[in-house]
């Protein structure tokens, strides 16, 4: 028996959230207090920034501070933003930097063009008007260019603030007690378009500042001078949660705020009427004051909040006596949760038979709905019409993405200008819900009422009464037309959320603690909870993993293993309702992937926390050749860190000791064995192994290597073989041939007044295209000059020589050692006259012109003429090339019993020399097999040597960074499309047909010898590309693209790769800049840019991490971000357009390798070392 249902008409359904504008003075407010971490918080605007670099957590003038290292690319990125400052600002900061012979830019928005405003140290006295070298100044294009008349950098604290009204810019300095200065700019305004801003620099990274900046503000006011003061003295409260302008806050909410820096109690005020919030205080309190002076960061209302509800909230700060100064806080609101949700995601069907565009999908779609108002549209094109089936009743089902508890429903009926006439719209209906589609329960019946088929249509409410229900179904008995034809506009449902719903950690969320607190939204109506946890997916989805049952939304597991994913599901019961138990969906999140055990960054430069305190090393041990830290302050490395702001750098010295090293000691035992960990993981990085000479006596032949990056500029880097030369004289060789080389290798003979990398010097070169340079500079420290003969002129090999005679050097080169001639057919490009010293070295040099990568080249016949010492050349060592020379590196554990167990590095003698940063994975099974307890490690070594060999003579510098103790050793990453040029088996100038499973379209060709290393590429005309792929993504939808690739010049964008949505580009070239790579991973469009190599051999090495927003161009070691949001686009498939974009925008050039990568292992890898792979295999050549 079924009954009739209340019927409700209502205007409207959607809640109008009321909102006040309220006067902030305070639009941007950065005051620097984390500590620690990447992200610089503004606690009022909401401007978040992103440390890019090696800047880092200090003590500030205020609680902390960020201290720049005064090198380009390390800043706070804001990114993209709008802080428009008007016609009205007040900008302000703390400084702190000593003597400044450059600018160095403080904060800056957009380029310098209108609207553009930074402040900045004038690096120079020079620009007349009085500008003060060291004096703090601002440029802002609308308004001029102006300078205190203060020095602000002599290593104190000081605070700056420049401040205009509309008619008068003004700077202060210390709040004026040291400086005021104004000048008259009448009726100007400064309209700033979203566009980057950097604290640090200029927004195009430039003008990096070298010192500590410290509670940066931009107010919409000019303020007086006393309220600047007032701003010096510290932090308004600030972070408010929940935030400025929420939503859907729950209505048993806790207010929190964090404390103004001197405040000592808080006033604070809370109602539902902003005036009132706004006006009030401890004189007028008008009912908002609602706890004066407490000392405690926390608020509850002392009732359960109104459903929809606005509330205002305000927090005073009041210094201690007998100050008691009150600081008036900004005005905060919230809105709490509604009473009814709406239910989206709605799946509808129907056994009736529609035409193409008006099926029942239009009844859940929105079309011709005015949300606010409430009103349908008469476009029958926006509603659901439909034949019955003969014999079949005819019904129409709404299908929800999980069961809900359901409040109401609002009906629009078919709402076409003829409707009256032609009655199309349902009439009587009978109302079905289940919960599995199977077993179906009647609600009721219900007659529609007909549309007036007009847009002011308004539909109906249709109260579910609370019934548990995943489907809904109409079953119609009759319209209120007789023409067969039924029809229905927008049917929308709200619900009572009864489930527990916004986890934390979020679902999918990783690197989360070890030891976390689960918490969850609570369901309405709920009065215990059932805790699901556990590792098995499958098990705590299907209920069989319940761990506990608690009264509060927290659950606490324990300690949990690292780099491990976690399933957990929350079931909210109460047993008196008629539905007691509702399930909850399944969430998933990933614990941090290491634990710690030395990241450096707590290290300062007094005892007893100097880094060299913590890790000592052989300072005073004549047994031990190491040296920890830097000679002064700061002592620990600050510019070669891996993450973090801070590392430590070991020098080793073998020469007289066996083994280099420092050790930590724990005053409490570590237990390594708990949390899963398996692996110890030590970051370092070294540099590479020297050059060398070494001779043939049976051929009188001499061999060169040297991986210098070139003998040019104002510093050279190469390798010298040399001896001492007093006077005149002369040094000849021939060069028999050069391998491995660049194509601007130099290698021939030199004369030079130092080993310093900028003396004064003359060479004659040969190089592998077989031309002679005669390379001069003529003053310590300048530029370098050259005179070349013509390419393929000769070959080899070739003889040079250089004459010292005087002030005067000559190079000559010669094809028989007899017949001698200049670099060029000029005879004035033979000699150079430079001031040299009496003594000079002369030797064999040799640059490689590939930084990193040997070269090796053969001379013999080799003669030097004046005051040199006779025998072979044997001294040899690299100029201006930082090395390593080969050693052993160890680690070495030892537990509270003394036992000790010692790992050396799998890469033997090699380990010291690579040149980037490299991860180094020992198994923990090492140390235990050796006797070492796991549970009590009490000591651990770090060190260079062999305690069983003799000294090795090995000096070099090494730096580790990020200690860690992490799960099972990480696999290989195996990329999911990986397109290798070396894998076709293809000849030169074949059609490449398919690459990788993938087919072309248009015919790319296969080349052979095109990369530096001397491999293949597929060549791509501008036209031709690859067809789209579908891959699998990670859990959250991220990708790591790695490219090999040499791009041509066009004046148009050249697609990599590209999502098949086509919302982006994901990867591209625009040679309009030109040769610049772009990307971009979010579809609201924020971009990167780098422009990659130039000249004949340009070949890039790009790898992307759209994860962490990290991006590698042509370097292992420095490192860009995209944007402080990477692209994500969800879980799932993700289709990709390869190298156009929907046919478009093809790709022109050369490409050697691509891949896309996705798994876990993935995101854990060193890249760093894939790096280090592609480049040994396309740059150096190494397996071709």
């Amino acid at each position: 028996m079924c009954k009739r249902m209340v019927m409700l008409f209502f205007v409207g359904w959607s809640i109008a959230l009321v909102g006040v504008s309220a006067q902030a003075d305070l639009i941007a407010h950065w005051p620097m207090d984390e500590g620690a971490g990447a992200i610089v918080a503004d606690v009022s605007g909401g401007y978040d920034g992103s440390i890019e670099g090696n800047v880092v957590w200090t003590e500030g003038k205020i609680g902390s501070a960020l201290k720049f290292p005064g090198v380009q690319g390390n800043n706070v990125n804001v990114g993209n933003v709008a802080i428009n400052i008007g016609s009205n600002f007040t900008l302000a900061c703390w400084i702190k930097i000593s003597e400044v012979s450059s600018f160095h830019d403080i904060l800056a928005k957009g380029p310098k063009d209108p609207g553009h405003y930074e402040l900045y140290l004038n690096g120079s006295g020079t620009g007349g008007g009085g500008r003060l070298k060291g004096g703090a100044a601002a440029y802002i294009p609308d308004l001029g260019d102006f300078w205190s008349s203060i020095k602000v950098d002599d290593d104190t604290w000081h605070h700056i603030a420049w401040t205009y009204d509309g008619t008068t810019v003004t700077c202060y300095v210390d709040g004026g007690d040291t400086g005021i200065k104004t000048w008259a700019v009448p009726g100007r305004s400064v309209v700033a378009e979203s566009e980057e801003f950097r604290i640090g620099s200029l927004a195009s990274s430039a003008n990096p500042f070298g010192g500590t900046i410290d509670d940066v503000r931009i107010y919409d006011t000019a303020l007086p001078a006393e309220e600047i003061q007032q701003a010096m003295k510290g932090v308004p409260p600030g972070r408010p949660n929940p935030a400025d302008a929420a939503t859907d806050m729950p209505r048993d909410i806790v207010l929190s705020w964090t404390r103004g820096e001197f405040a000592n109690t808080h006033d604070v005020y809370f109602g539902t009427v902003f005036d009132d919030v706004n006006d009030a205080d401890t004189a007028n309190p008008l009912d908002v004051l609602v706890s004066p002076g407490q000392s405690a960061m926390t608020y509850v209302p002392d009732r359960l909040l109104e459903f929809g509800q606005t509330y205002y909230w305000r927090v005073d700060e009041v210094n201690v006596p007998p100050d008691n100064t009150v600081f008036k806080g900004e005005v905060w609101s919230f809105t709490v949760e509604p009473f009814v949700y709406p239910i989206t995601g709605i799946a509808a069907s129907s056994n009736g038979v529609s035409e193409a565009g008006v099926g029942p999908e239009r009844t859940v779609d929105g079309s011709g709905l005015d949300a606010t108002a409430g009103q349908h549209s008469t476009l029958d094109t926006d509603m659901w019409l439909a034949a019955s089936v003969e014999g079949e009743p005819l019904w129409i089902q709404y299908e929800f993405g999980r069961v809900y508890k359901l409040r109401q429903m609002n009906v629009w009926n078919y709402n076409i200008s003829a409707e009256e006439i032609v009655g199309f719209g349902l009439k009587d209906v009978r109302i079905e819900y289940s919960t599995d589609a199977v077993e179906w329960t009647t609600l009721g019946s219900v007659e529609l009422a007909q549309a007036a088929g007009n847009f002011a249509e308004k539909g109906m409410i249709v109260d579910l009464g609370g019934v548990a229900a995943k489907y809904v179904r109409f079953n119609v008995d009759s319209a209120w037309g007789t023409l067969g034809q039924y029809g229905l506009s927008e049917v929308q449902f709200q619900q009572i959320p009864t489930f527990a719903r916004e986890p934390q950690p979020a679902d999918g969320e990783s690197d989360v603690s070890i030891d976390p607190a689960l918490s969850w939204r609570v369901g309405r109506e709920a009065v215990t909870h059932q805790a699901h946890f556990g590792m098995d997916e499958t098990k705590v989805a299907q209920g069989d993993a319940m761990v506990d049952v608690v009264t509060e939304n927290r659950y606490e597991p324990g300690q949990l293993n690292v780099g491990t994913t976690y399933y957990w599901r929350v079931d909210e019961v109460n047993e008196a309702e008629a539905v007691s138990t509702w399930q909850g969906d399944l969430w998933s999140f990933t614990t941090q992937e290491s634990l710690i055990v030395d990241d450096f960054e707590s290290y300062e430069d007094t005892e007893p926390s100097r880094i060299f305190d913590v890790w000592p090393d052989g300072w005073k041990d004549d047994t031990n050749g190491s040296v920890v830290g830097n000679s002064e302050v700061p002592f620990a490395e600050q510019v070669i860190v891996h993450g973090g702001g801070q590392s430590m750098n070991l020098a080793y010295d073998n020469s007289a000791a066996k083994v280099s090293e420092a050790a930590r000691t724990w005053a409490t035992a570590q237990n390594w064995t708990a949390n899963g960990v398996e692996v110890l993981r030590i970051w370092h990085q070294g540099a590479q192994a020297p050059g060398s000479i070494s001779y043939d006596a049976a051929g009188g032949t001499y061999t060169l290597r040297s991986a210098g990056p070139d003998i040019w500029g104002t510093a050279d880097g190469f390798h010298f073989a040399y001896k001492e030369l007093v006077g005149n004289g002369s040094i000849t060789a021939r060069v028999d041939g050069i391998t491995d080389g660049g194509v601007w290798a130099k290698v021939g003979v030199m004369v030079r007044e130092s080993l310093e990398p900028g003396a004064t010097h003359a060479m004659m070169a040969v190089t592998p295209a077989n031309r002679v340079s005669f390379v001069h500079r003529l003053a310590a420290n300048e530029g370098t000059s050259d005179a070349n003969g013509d390419a393929d002129a000769f070959a080899m090999p070739h003889w040079v020589r250089i004459t010292r005679e005087g002030n005067i050097l000559r190079g000559e080169h010669s094809s028989d050692g007899v017949n001698w001639t200049g670099p060029t057919a000029d005879p004035a490009q033979t000699e150079v006259g430079a001031f040299l010293p009496q003594t000079v070295y002369v030797g064999l040099a040799m640059s490689s012109f590939k930084p990193g990568q040997f070269a090796e080249a053969t001379f013999t016949n080799v003669q030097t003429t004046g005051n040199v010492a006779g025998g072979t050349l044997t001294t040899s060592q690299d100029i201006g090339i930082a090395s390593n020379t080969p050693e052993l590196l160890y680690v070495t554990l030892q537990d509270l019993a003394g036992n000790s167990a010692a790992v050396s590095h799998e890469d033997g003698f090699e380990a010291v020399n690579a040149p980037y940063w490299k991860a180094w994975d020992i198994s923990l099974d090492k140390f235990a097999a050796d006797g070492v307890n796991l549970t009590g490690v009490k000591k651990m070594y770090i060190g260079v040597g062999d305690r069983n060999a003799a000294p090795s003579g090995a000096v070099g510098v090494l730096y580790f960074d990020d200690i860690q103790l992490r799960g099972s050793m990480v696999a290989d990453a195996e990329p999911v499309l990986h397109l290798d040029a070396s894998a076709l088996a293809l000849q030169d100038g074949d059609p490449v047909v398919d690459w990788g499973g993938v087919s072309a379209a248009g015919t790319p060709v296969f080349l052979q010898s095109q990369t530096p290393g001397g491999g293949p590429a597929v060549l791509f005309d501008g036209s031709a590309h690859f067809g789209q792929v579908t891959l699998p993504s990670s859990s959250a939808g991220d990708f790591i693209l790695v490219a090999v690739i040499s791009p041509e010049n066009l004046n148009a964008y050249h697609n990599i790769v590209d999502d098949d949505a086509a919302q982006r580009p994901m990867l591209w070239v625009d040679n309009r800049s030109p040769n610049t790579y772009e990307a971009n991973f979010s579809p609201t469009g924020a971009i990167a840019a780098e422009a990659g190599s130039t000249g004949t051999e340009k070949w890039d090495i790009l790898i992307w991490d759209s994860r962490s927003g990290v991006f590698y161009l042509n370097s292992p070691t420095v490192t860009h971000y995209i944007n402080a949001v990477p692209w994500s686009p969800g879980a799932g498939s993700q289709g990709f357009s390869l190298f156009n974009r929907g046919g478009d925008a093809a790709f022109q050039g050369r490409v050697a390798e691509f891949r896309i990568y996705n798994d876990a292992a993935a995101f854990g890898m060193d890249f760093d070392g894939l790096y280090q792979e592609l480049f040994d295999k396309w740059f150096a050549g190494e397996g071709q």
